[in-house]
């Protein structure tokens, strides 16, 4: 009975052990960092990237300085810097606050941590950055190729999440407004402000998804959805939506046009412009 408990016992340990030793291969399989397979591009040398962090080192409410540690997921971090520097770049790390940038603790657990974050505990010169970052407000932004932005960490940065959150109401906002005044040019006045805050929601959702081009029959539809709330009817809301739509959609394509003329594209380069962008880069 006893050789039996012993065994089992030992079985137990070894499938652990096991599990335990491939959790990372099966947590990659299952969609944790997975391969990229895109389009790379050949970087000259010369070149100098950016790369930003969060300062946020706490997960607290705004204003208390005590709570869980947080900070920039590593690998966030890690693959841009290596994936830049492997070009043949000069890279930079720059954070919110400047000094040392605060890294999730859980991201570099044996389980999730990736090669290159392996890469950076070994890595002294990147230790250094990483510890005395570049404050943002000193960073001059013309001295640099490519800037990458890591994370989410802004979420966690009360000032930067409450100015994001800021534009997005003033743009949402903005947008209500118009429907509004547009409803109102053809007489529907059941819906009011709320209705067409309600309204640009439901548009919202229905154009995020792929559809025809300019969204002409989707944003109908989902505008006839929405005021059918407020029993407007049809002939009318088909009237409002065909007009808004175009009235909104034809400014933004003349100006593309305009642009599209003022720096002397073609509708072929347009077309081809992935491997345009990857010529000039590789030329310069």
């Amino acid at each position: 009975m006893r050789n039996k408990l012993f065994v089992a016992v030992g079985l137990l340990v070894v499938t652990v052990g096991v599990v335990a030793l491939a959790l990372p291969t099966i947590l990659h399989k299952a969609g944790l960092h997975p391969e990229y397979t895109g389009v790379e591009i050949e970087l000259p040398p010369g070149k100098r990237a950016l790369v930003i962090t969060t300062s946020h080192g706490v997960l607290a409410e705004p204003g208390e300085t005590e709570g869980p540690a947080t900070g920039v997921m590593a690998s966030e971090m890690t693959h841009p810097y290596y994936s830049f520097l492997d070009a043949g770049m000069d890279v930079d790390v720059a954070s919110i606050k400047g000094g040392e940038i605060p890294i999730d603790p859980q991201t570099l657990n044996y389980v999730i941590r990736t090669a290159e974050d392996e890469r950076f505990l070994a890595d002294p010169a990147f230790l250094a950055k990483v510890q005395n970052s570049i404050k943002i407000d000193d960073v001059d932004f013309t001295q640099y190729d490519i800037v990458f932005l890591a994370g989410l960490g802004s979420l966690h940065d009360t000032a930067t999440f409450v100015k994001a959150l800021g534009w997005s109401v003033v743009v949402w906002v903005n947008l209500s407004v118009s429907i509004w005044l547009g409803l109102l040019a053809f007489d529907i006045t059941g819906p009011g402000l709320t209705g067409s805050i309600f309204l640009q929601s439901v548009i919202a959702f229905a154009v995020a998804a792929p559809s025809s081009p300019g969204f002409f029959g989707v944003f109908e539809a989902a505008a006839r959805l929405g005021l059918g709330v407020y029993d407007v009817p049809v002939t009318d809301m088909v009237s409002f939506a065909t007009s808004y739509h175009i009235l909104t959609f034809l400014p933004v394509t003349l100006m593309g046009l305009w642009f599209i003329r003022h720096f002397g594209l073609s509708w072929s380069e347009m077309g081809h412009s992935e491997e345009i962008v990857e010529a000039a880069v590789n030329d310069e």
